[in-house]
């Protein structure tokens, strides 16, 4: 049930990122794209996938941090 309940809270956090971060970090980190790839995908240039997903990641762990959502 916690692993439910983790993914659950992982998918709602994801949901409050901006679209592009999201974008960014769920097609490098859980699709497994290079930046190149993903940046294709969404239009962007490389080193934005990587900065967007930056963001992203550290808005995620602010909210482990805080105890609530990014």
């Amino acid at each position: 049930m916690e692993v439910v309940e983790d993914r659950d809270d992982l998918a709602r956090r994801l949901l409050e990122l901006p679209a592009r971060q999201r974008a960014a970090l769920v097609l490098t980190e859980y699709l497994d794209l290079e930046s190149a790839e993903a940046g294709r995908a969404l239009g962007i240039r490389p080193g934005t996938v990587r900065r967007l997903a930056s963001k992203a990641r550290a808005a995620l762990r602010r909210g482990d941090e805080e105890g609530e959502a990014p």
